[in-house]
């Protein structure tokens, strides 16, 4: 009895450990948009030789602004994740609409794009928002900046 008892609470509480679903439609958290931009700017600065930050670091400085407002354009794009496993990244800016996929590994979903050159995401699930990072190639220089971002998405509706 006391076994039975043991299995019935067991699978009760098997849903309280079950990884996230990111089925839905999401979109940038506008909180995290600037924290990005500043994990970029100090990717691209840290991998330039010593005697150019200084001038670098002035000339990002000075640009700031422009990059956030181009950055700012993610905040109306959405991404869809549906129940078949397929992602729609849909920017309004953009005549194109981007898909690709998705798959969750245990708890860490995996979401990979139609273009091969670019690097796949990964991330955790949680009710409210999703952190992604990028899974880069560290023999490739020019992904290394995207190695230091990471992207928050929150639920749209």
């Amino acid at each position: 009895m006391r076994a039975l008892i043991f299995v019935v609470a067991l699978l009760a509480a098997l849903p309280a450990f079950a990884a996230q679903s990111p089925v839905g439609l999401w979109r940038m958290d506008q909180a995290s948009l600037e924290k990005t931009l500043d994990q970029l700017i100090g990717g691209l600065l840290a991998r330039m030789p010593e005697e150019d930050r200084a001038d670098a670091r002035r000339m990002m400085t000075e640009q700031r602004a422009a990059m956030k407002e181009q950055m700012a354009s993610s905040l109306a794009s959405t991404v869809e994740f549906a129940a078949d496993g397929s992602v729609i990244f849909d920017e309004p800016d953009s005549p194109d609409i981007e898909r690709g996929t998705w798959t969750m590994q245990g708890d860490i979903l995996q979401v990979r794009d139609s273009d091969p050159d670019s690097p796949d995401l990964s991330g955790r699930v949680s009710a409210d928002r999703i952190e992604l990072t990028f899974d880069i190639d560290p023999n490739d220089p020019d992904q290394g900046p995207l190695g230091d971002m990471t992207w928050v998405l929150v639920r749209a509706r």
